[in-house]
């Protein structure tokens, strides 16, 4: 059987791509097609969940033996652990962590959630065979009494190891004079994948976080490095200090991780005053854990920042407690994005970066990350530009850092560049509809095109590029189906979700599996689709260009399912497990 799915996406690097399938190829799924075998009910919140399904494998039994156990945790705070031998049936155990906190207009304008409990996908620690997770707790269920806690979980049997760890108690010391930013779970919102790495001989988990208001003074990108080994909290760091802005959501995805052990994450929108302000920028960091009597620490070495959109959390509130004493010290930056709330056209002060999250190809170094505009950016992981403030002034030098620059989502003719000098050249509604991306790309080494990128953003189509050895993306194909089709152009949100899978080094076994919403999910619950293509052999339309061949289609066979927003389908042994937003997941083969 294939080893353990045990973080996001199946990799520290952030592929997106299960490379242990040789059942499913694109020969199978065409001649067969695939069914749903199982619906697993999920009880306890209206949704479900909004976290990646993930599987352990080879996990010990508490009788003795071992079995595969499905994990699902929801936003109810329960943890779910399903034997996959055995679905059909009950689960193996079910943990439940604490009182969610309930679903309001103060953290979701529309209403969708039932709960916000386990918003993130978890990790596994496949050695040890635990899961961490953070939920949100509240004993009356308000945001006001509120904690945001780490947990670990024994695999075996859905026990707790040690004390759960109070988020709120981590603080940053940015140095230089600056204050002192402490972790307030009231002002926190922590929807990105959580992230297990080794760094120097210590296993550490980090934990993202963005904000519930983005606003607010207290929005600030928040990562927390918590040292397994001794199971509390080593270091944190905010991606704002004197200003406010930088928040971390990725719309789920989770930072990413060398073979080095440095992480890369993106931030939204917000201040820039490098280095203590770093919004709208795809970060470089640098873990050290604690030696020698020295504390652990997390610091960027370097970043690459398009431009910014600093108005939009400009004016902090000066009663707020928890806002910084000297935001107004942030400099007025030079090329930004126009945002005034009385404006038509406010939409283009939140071009958030943080839509999205990066992705690694580690044999090239290469760093690929876009946000709401839908400009992708390939960076050199050892070289990012260190955008300064006179560098958003310079656009076209600025994007010099950059190996590739493009329009990822939507390409609207060659008259338009993805690099103009000034960034409000971008401010278009290209073919009157939002373009946005959401979540990260995928990439895979394919052994019939080479190493390869796929993407779908709103309102548009999935589109598949080749990347060369300098991190250039190269387009070479996109779906005739689209996203969102029953939205009006100005919603569609978030576009597709995907994973891809196959035989490492096989040829012609390569699937991309993509959920899509008919309306725009953002605002309500809607529909979706799902859809199989061939990843490994391309046809065309009639003008030449490249199409996606279509495998299999859920609307062909009037599989009915509710979209479940920011979470990406998953392929083990030989099934499909995809994520549905009616409190279920759903198993198909």
């Amino acid at each position: 059987m294939p080893e353990s799915v045990a973080t996001r996406a199946f990799d520290n690097a952030r592929g997106g791509t299960q490379y242990d399938e040789d059942t499913l190829t694109p020969a199978e799924v065409r001649r067969r097609g695939i069914s749903r075998l199982f619906r697993l009910s999920l009880h306890g919140d209206a949704r479900g969940m909004e976290a990646q399904p993930l599987v352990s494998a080879g996990t010990p039994k508490p009788g003795g033996g071992t079995r595969d156990l499905l994990i699902c945790a929801t936003m109810a705070n329960n943890v779910h652990a399903f034997d996959v031998a055995s679905l059909g049936g009950p689960p193996a155990w079910v943990t439940n962590l604490g009182t969610p906190v309930k679903g309001s207009k103060a953290i979701d304008d529309y209403e969708i959630n039932d709960n916000w409990g386990i918003l993130s996908t978890p990790v596994i620690d496949d050695a040890r065979k635990r899961l961490y997770c953070v939920a949100w707790v509240s004993p009356d269920r308000s945001v006001a009494k509120g904690d945001h806690l780490a947990f670990a979980i024994d695999l075996k049997d859905g026990s707790q190891v040690g004390e759960p760890i109070l988020l709120d108690s981590a603080t940053y010391k940015p140095g230089d004079g600056l204050p002192v930013q402490r972790f307030v779970s009231v002002a926190r919102k922590q929807r990105a994948a959580l992230l297990l790495t080794t760094v120097k001989g210590r296993k550490t988990l980090f934990v993202p976080a963005g904000s519930v208001v983005e606003s607010a003074g207290t929005n600030r990108g928040w990562l927390i490095a918590i040292d397994v080994e001794d199971w509390k909290i080593a270091a944190a760091w905010t991606s704002t200090v004197r200003g406010s802005g930088g928040g971390i959501w990725q719309a789920g995805a989770g930072p990413a991780a060398d073979d080095e052990g440095f992480i890369y994450l993106m931030t939204g929108n917000g201040s820039f005053a490098p280095p203590h302000e770093l919004s709208e920028s795809i970060v470089k960091l640098r873990y050290t854990p604690a030696a020698g009597g020295a504390a652990a620490r997390i610091e960027p070495v370097d970043w690459f920042t398009p431009f910014t959109d600093a108005e939009r959390t400009w004016h902090l509130d000066d009663d707020d407690a928890h806002a910084s004493a000297d935001h107004h010290a942030v400099p007025t930056p030079t090329n930004h994005r126009p945002h005034d709330h009385n404006d038509v056209d406010e939409m283009w002060g939140d071009m958030d970066l943080s839509s999205g999250g990066p992705i690694l190809i580690q044999a090239s170094k290469t760093v690929i990350g876009a946000g709401k505009d839908g400009i992708a950016y390939s960076l050199k992981a050892d070289a990012m530009g260190k955008t300064s403030l006179a560098d958003l002034g310079h656009g076209n030098d600025n994007y010099k850092a950059c190996r590739w620059i493009g329009f990822f989502t939507h390409f609207p003719g060659f008259q338009v560049k993805p690099d103009p000098a000034n960034i409000r050249d971008l401010n278009v509604l290209f073919g009157g509809k939002m373009r946005h991306q959401h979540s990260s790309p995928l990439t895979w080494n394919s052994p019939d095109l080479g190493q390869v990128v796929a993407n779908w953003g709103e309102n548009g189509n999935l589109r598949l590029w080749r990347v060369d050895d300098q991190g250039r993306l190269n387009y070479l194909a996109c779906s005739e189906e689209v996203s969102s089709p029953e939205s009006n152009g100005m919603g569609g949100m978030p576009g597709g979700f995907m994973c891809a899978s196959l035989k490492r080094g096989v040829k012609n076994t390569t699937v991309i599996w993509a959920s899509v919403p008919s309306k725009t999910a953002n605002t309500e619950v809607t529909n979706g689709r799902f859809i199989a293509y061939d990843g490994s052999t391309l046809g065309q339309f009639p003008d030449g260009s490249g199409r996606l061949l279509k495998l299999w289609d859920s609307q062909d066979w009037n599989q009915q399912y509710l979209f479940s927003k920011f979470n990406p389908p998953i392929v083990w042994g030989g099934r499909v497990f995809l994520p549905a937003y009616d409190d279920s997941l759903l198993v198909f083969e």
